[in-house]
């Protein structure tokens, strides 16, 4: 073969150019690799017809069209043929490609990599594909922004983990190459220093690839006489991962220094464990700091060296303190502040998952790892042709500006899955798992994010979250989470679009709200209230909100416009609501490929599929109840009509989403000064729609005495909300119709067949009252009482100067006989 005509100083010294040897006997497969294993010779069979040979240089090809971002086109595949070929018993699947040839096309891309990166020849240029960017380009980023530059550090521990496992079956020409291209990266970012930031987008994984690729040449070559410099280099890029504000005082010592002064220079991270990436708290980045040092445990562990704990700085708390926390059924870690990229990750997280299991030895993580790789299996088996995202993904738009489409990000959800398979090779088959139950019973809680700006609270089958800033929203999911209703932006506040304004009339995208004013938080043990108030058309409209979060998984969302400026409005789509609708045939429990809509007393079936045919929108008045799939139901007060989008058409696809507005308002001229009727919307997980139906019964909303006071009232609970700036008594009435009141803290009036409740409450503040007490009276309609409860005691006031009333009170400590006089009043234990 041709030697390459570049030439490097560093590298002629043959010394150092023999990287250690593979402990090949510390590989050892188990239940859980084969697993793996079994889907990525799958997933080979179906990317193998996108390998091609390269014409310009001898025994080199590539992926696709060879030309997508930072060679990971190529790169993901290779890694994924390298480790299968080196690693895995194809006994396990007979049919899958001979280990032979997953080395030649390892080999191959290794070198089309290497000809085309910045230091192979000046005339190795990448093919012409449908990225005009990279086509007919090098790659490498050798004069590209430090973004793009360094993120290529990812591919170049492709190429040198690749050549490190085939190393002795390399030519010199080959061997040259990679040396060339992991040192120069080394060199180059080895003279650089870690970035600093949390907010907006976070440099944790900016600082967690750059480490990547400078581990490269680290692993590779520990004989160079310039490892020592890149070794130091590594773990300072490594440090700066996952760094929270006090890790700037850590003095505890790394190898004779102290963290906090020679090491740790940045904070990647907020105090409560969140970060920012693309403007909002994203799982998918905050999982960055772990997921990218699988490679240095890959790396540690093929020459059999141990971890170093001070390089897995963090990983616990960002596990255990938010991701696992978020974490659903199948492994799958809801966005609380939205998805940006598609909804179906589980391929991707069971890397992370794996890492927490193998090297942190976490029962949980044990759990979810094969939670998500169980779902992988199934996604797999539904697209059929051994594709891990979508069969037929190139029609799939995911990034359409960058030409990017769900076939290109196929090869980043195997590298995924290969390295948890060489975890578990290399690293065993983890701990024993929690039990399902007994995890979910023990996550149930409320978890504050006061900088990640969110509050999350967790049942054993619901999980609800508000977020007040990058996205002001909410979300209630029932048991199957985000297979039923997605965490769509803007989810229940809605957005408002303004006549003249450029804003896309459609509920599903576009008028995020990044902020909101006046956010209080109001915590419990077993639940919490939210308020706060978004601005619209630069202060014209101000939407005051409320959102609580009931311990039994159901929810109450509450707003109510103040119109402050004259405008025209074109829609308020609020109450908004993604819908998943997918079809998948393997999990039809999951994804049966339509939704059923239970709305008026009738059912409307929505088809879920991707393209063929335009959206679809209907519309319905006002109705008391909607129901979706017998799987969620919404109770609605105030709603001006009801807004359905059957949608087949995505400009960027994140998975078959339909959108439900269940306060929909189209068109409107205000002069200012008005204010809007509110709207409340009761959500009830886990219903079906005759259970949603009947729930009508048992829910009331109480009159208002004023604006911006919110009460509803339920079987045992009673939920509020003062929308106003200002403390003060919020009450409400309703007409009595049963012989029944539950009791509540505050003060309590029944009179004239009439039931009013007063309670004083901070300004902007939202919560629930919970009593297991009850009083009850067949005379109840034509009583005269007052209660007034305080401090575990109720005191009952009849009120009447002529009637005797006569009743029981029951409560966790049994049944009392009320008997009052005209006038008379006793104190019972409440």
């Amino acid at each position: 073969m041709k030697e390459n005509d570049s030439k490097n100083t560093r590298t002629e010294s043959a010394d150092w150019r023999n990287p250690p040897p593979v402990r090949w006997e510390l590989a050892r497969e188990n239940e859980q690799s084969r697993t793996i294993a079994r889907v990525l010779y799958k997933w080979i069979l179906y990317m193998d017809q996108n390998f091609k040979d390269w014409d310009k240089r001898p025994h080199a090809g590539f992926f696709l069209d060879g030309a997508g971002w930072y060679g990971f086109e190529t790169s993901y595949p290779m890694y994924v043929y390298a480790v299968m070929g080196a690693f895995s018993d194809k006994n396990d699947w007979p049919s899958a490609l001979p280990r032979e040839l997953l080395e030649e096309r390892a080999i191959k891309a290794l070198r089309f990599l290497c000809f085309t990166h910045d230091s192979g020849p000046i005339d190795c240029v990448r093919p012409i594909g449908k990225n005009k960017w990279n086509s007919g380009q090098k790659w490498g980023g050798k004069n590209a922004p430090y973004f793009q530059a360094t993120q290529t550090g990812t591919a170049v521990f492709h190429i040198a983990y690749t050549a490190w496992l085939f190393w002795e079956k390399l030519d010199e020409e080959t061997r040259q190459m990679v040396a060339e291209l992991t040192i120069g990266y080394a060199e180059r970012w080895s003279q650089a220093e870690p970035r600093d930031g949390s907010f907006h987008d976070t440099q944790m994984e900016e600082n967690a690839w750059t480490a990547t690729g400078i581990l490269a040449a680290v692993m590779l070559f520990p004989r160079h006489p310039r490892h020592e410099a890149w070794s130091e280099a590594y773990d300072k890029w490594n440090l700066n991962t996952a760094t929270v504000p006090e890790d700037r005082f850590n003095g505890n010592l790394y190898k004779g220094e102290p963290l906090s002064d020679k090491w740790i220079q940045t904070v990647t991270l907020f105090p409560d464990f969140t970060n920012e990436n693309h403007g909002m708290v994203h799982p998918d980045y905050m999982a960055t700091a772990i997921t990218f040092r699988a490679c240095y445990a890959i790396a540690s562990f093929t020459q059999g060296k141990p971890l170093d704990d001070t390089m897995l700085l963090n990983n616990k708390h960002i596990y255990e303190q938010s991701l696992k926390r978020w974490t659903q059924f199948d492994g799958m870690i809801v966005p609380i502040q939205s998805q940006d990229w598609w909804y179906n990750r589980q391929t991707l997280v069971t890397t992370l998952h794996a890492f927490m299991n193998v090297i942190h030895r976490d029962p949980d993580a044990a759990l979810l790892e094969q939670q998500a790789l169980a779902a992988t299996i199934k996604l797999q088996q539904s697209n059929e042709t051994g594709c891990l995202i979508e069969k037929n993904g190139e029609l799939y738009p995911i990034s359409p500006n960058d030409y990017q489409t769900a076939e290109d990000f196929e090869s980043m959800y195997a590298f995924a899955l290969a390295n948890a398979y060489v975890l578990h090779v290399l690293g065993g088959p983890g701990v024993s798992p929690s039990k399902k139950r007994e995890m979910q019973s023990r996550l149930a809680d409320v978890y504050m994010y006061p900088y990640g700006s969110a509050v999350v609270h967790r049942t054993e089958n619901t999980f609800s979250s508000f977020s007040w800033r990058n996205r002001v929203m909410a979300i209630t999911l029932p048991s199957k989470g985000l297979w039923t209703i997605t965490p769509i932006e803007n989810s229940y506040i809605g957005k408002v679009v303004f006549e003249g304004s450029e804003e896309n009339i459609s509920p599903a995208s576009g008028g995020i709200a990044v902020k909101s004013e006046s956010q209080r938080i109001n915590p419990s043990d077993n639940g919490f209230g939210a308020s706060a108030c978004v601005e619209h058309g630069e202060g014209s409209i101000l939407q005051r909100i409320a959102w609580v979060s009931l311990p039994d998984g159901s929810s109450v969302y509450a707003e109510q416009f103040t119109v402050v400026k004259p405008c025209r409005v074109a829609a308020m789509h609020t109450g908004l609501l993604g819908v998943r609708n997918e079809r998948y045939k393997t999990i039809p429990e999951l994804a049966p490929g339509r939704r059923n809509i239970h709305i008026g007393g009738k059912t409307e079936t929505f088809d879920g599929f991707f393209g063929r045919d335009e959206d679809i929108t209907r519309r319905f008045p006002p109705v008391p109840y909607i129901n979706v799939d017998d799987e969620i139901g919404y109770l609605l007060f105030g709603t001006n009509g009801i807004r359905y989008d059957n949608r087949h058409q995505y400009p960027k696809w994140k998975g078959i989403e339909d959108c439900l507005v269940l306060n929909d308002k189209v068109g409107a001229a205000y002069v200012g000064g008005e204010i809007l009727q509110p709207f409340i919307a009761v959500t009830l997980p886990n219903r079906t729609a005759m259970e949603t139906k009947e729930a009508l019964a048992h829910y009331h909303q109480l009159e208002a005495s004023d604006n911006g006071m919110i009460i509803v009232e339920t079987d045992k609970y009673m939920i509020y909300a003062n929308l106003m700036p200002h403390t003060r008594n919020i009450s409400g009435t309703r007409r009595l119709s049963t012989s029944s009141i539950a009791v509540f803290g505050g003060t309590v009036r029944v009179a004239e067949g009439m039931y009013s409740w007063t309670y004083e409450t901070a300004g902007q503040q939202a919560g629930f009252l919970e009593s297991d007490c009850r009083l009850e009276a067949s005379s109840m309609s034509s009583a005269d009482l007052q209660l007034m409860i305080a401090a575990g005691q109720t005191m009952i006031v009849n009120c009447s100067t002529q009637n005797e009333f006569i009743g029981e009170f029951f409560s966790s400590a049994g049944r009392v006989p009320i008997i009052l006089a005209p006038g008379g009043g006793m104190i019972v234990k409440c």
